[in-house]
């Protein structure tokens, strides 16, 4: 069954593997109207400067980029394209904008030169002076040096052009030997591990993104180096890594809006024949505990007062990414509940009293409030700050012994509630990573029978697809493997079969009479298509062939173990 009246839109990304598409997948899917029948496919390659065609590395990705091919062959109303990270030595992006497929297409770019239109991109400057300016003229620093990125991506040229300009408008002297560039990914201990060598007395470093943090927190880690004690660190982008990163890693990020969110809105106005103009969103440093920064002056006496406007920006402080986070209609507003706690609390400490009925209405807000969610939106580290400056500024207020100790009792079931909410959620992801472990080995259990032949064993896979752990995913395999040395489109075939499809959590195994569909069309399959608004298309390779097309949602943990299990899906084909 085909659909015909859905508004599909594909999303041309790097690595989905980076933190920073996984924020722009994200926002894609918070910008789809309610409304509207719209659906994101997600089309995500391989980034490689390499040109060794010994490497199996470079191989490897030489092949899983033929999964480009679909945006010229499949049906699409419109694209996003992260342009700079699908650029490289392989022609990617030359093979992507010189078919006509591409040339007709609506199409918004995401983080790439403003002579594409339109555009959604950062204002990197702001945020990267900010945190120049703070390094320089508070904490009196000249040796800072940047862990930067690759010449083809235009963000991390312009991101390292604005740190020099920032460095000599501060008046500290700059050279080479100071940057370094990478690959802009977790692999970044070499380009680290040069930086550090060169500069043994830097003070900070301002990583060009924060998954290249990655490497250099490794690095740091093996000689005895501490972030944000021994040498202060920031990145870029404000991914939700930094968070869990130890210890949590200060990072320019936008206020404002969300790029991928911004940037379907405006791809959607393009379709509907809207006039778009482009986007800069403006960008603030985001302090944590690689670089403790605050980049609001909480006076303490004001927030006693209760002020309003000075609640609500805290909030915006300390639950950052509240604010381009997706929300149902019939979410609680912790924004509002937020401000009914800490105003009811900052009265009790003015009148110096609070009577046993006020403190079990605030208790009862403060569960409601973090049984929501409130500490998904936030860190740790950024909390307790937050819980501190409040502390502070009652206690300003307060005169009255009892109201205080009921008030300082109110905090303590703050903290413990955001424990249990930390606790809870990474009780929760380890029992889906032990599942997701136990159900792959199962399946490699299952189809490594050497008793099977070629046929055989490809059927068990297709019997044994839902012990892989996926909630919503189907798979679509050619007839015949594709053998292919190089990019080439006319050698994909027109038809492929879809196998199987996960919905809910349940295998469906597709009869031998519906599986046949052209490859134009997988993304039109109502099978495929599900009940979510969002899926991912991953090829299913071994060497040079290419076997098919693993369909998954955007799930945030099938996105985790999706290129993991189509290695293993690619292994056991090839047998």
């Amino acid at each position: 069954m085909q659909i015909k009246d859905k508004t599909v839109i594909g999303l041309v990304i790097e690595d989905m593997n980076i933190d920073f598409a996984g924020e722009i997948i994200r926002g894609a899917l918070m910008g789809m109207p309610k409304n509207k029948d719209v659906h994101l496919v997600v089309i995500s390659g391989k980034h490689d400067e390499t040109t060794d065609v010994s490497d199996p590395e470079y191989r490897y990705k030489k092949v899983y980029n033929m999964v480009y091919h679909l945006e010229n062959r499949c049906r699409f109303d419109g694209l996003i394209v992260t342009i700079a990270g699908i650029a490289g030595s392989d022609g990617v992006l030359p093979f992507i904008e010189g078919t006509d497929n591409f040339k007709k297409l609506p199409k918004v770019y995401i983080a790439t030169s403003p002579d594409r239109t339109p555009y959604v991109n950062y204002d990197n400057e702001k945020g990267i002076r900010e945190a120049i300016d703070y390094l320089v003229n508070v904490n009196g620093y000249s040796r800072i040096c940047m862990l930067g990125g690759r010449r083809d991506n235009p963000d991390a040229v312009v991101r390292r052009e604005i740190f020099i300009k920032s460095l000599k408008e501060n008046h500290v002297r700059f050279d080479e030997s100071m940057y370094e560039p990478s690959d802009m990914s977790f692999r970044s201990e070499k380009a680290a591990t040069n930086l550090l060598r060169r500069n043994p007395d830097m003070q900070a470093v301002f990583c060009v993104n924060d998954a290249a943090a990655v490497g250099l927190y490794n690095v740091f880690k093996n000689r005895g180096i501490v972030p944000g004690k021994d040498v202060l660190v920031f990145g870029f982008d404000n991914t939700n890594m930094t968070g869990d990163m130890n210890p949590t890693l200060a990072s320019v990020g936008t206020y404002g809006g969300n790029m991928g969110q911004i940037a379907m809105t405006k791809v959607l106005d393009l379709i509907d024949g809207k006039e778009v103009t482009s986007v800069t969103i403006p960008t603030r440093l985001y302090g944590k505990e690689s670089l403790d920064y605050e980049s609001l002056d909480f006076v303490a006496t004001e927030m006693a007062r209760g002020n309003k406007e000075l609640i609500g920006r805290m909030f915006d402080e300390c639950y950052y990414r509240y604010s381009s986070s997706e929300r149902s209609r019939e979410a609680v507003d912790l924004k509002r509940l937020n401000y009914e706690i800490i105003s009811r609390m900052l009265t009790a400490a003015r009148q110096r009293y609070i009577s046993k009925d006020e403190f079990g209405e605030i208790s009862r807000m403060i569960d409601v409030f973090f049984a929501n969610g409130a500490i998904e939106y936030t860190d740790s580290q950024k909390f307790i700050y937050s819980i501190g400056k409040l502390q502070s500024s009652m206690f300003i207020a307060q005169k009255s012994v009892a109201a205080s100790v009921m008030i300082n009792r109110l905090f303590l079931r703050m903290k413990d509630m955001a424990i249990r909410s930390i606790s809870e959620r990474r009780n929760f992801d380890n029992q889906m990573n032990f599942r997701g472990r136990s159900g792959v080995q199962e399946f490699l259990i299952e189809v490594g029978d050497d008793r099977l032949d070629k046929n055989e064993v490809r059927e068990k896979l297709i019997h044994s697809f839902d012990k892989l752990g996926f909630t919503e995913a189907s798979l679509l395999l050619f007839d015949q493997p594709v053998i292919t040395e190089r990019w080439q489109d006319s050698d994909i075939p027109d038809i492929i079969r879809l196998r199987c499809v996960i919905r809910h959590g349940e295998l469906y195994v597709i009869p031998e009479g519906r599986q046949e569909c052209l490859v134009s069309n997988i993304f039109m399959r109502d099978e495929v298509m599900s009940s979510v608004r969002g899926h991912i298309a991953l090829p299913v390779t071994f060497g040079h062939a290419l076997y098919g097309y693993l369909v998954c949602g955007t799930d945030y943990g099938d996105l985790q173990r999706a290129e993991y299990i189509v290695i293993q899906i690619g292994r056991v084909l090839h047998g």
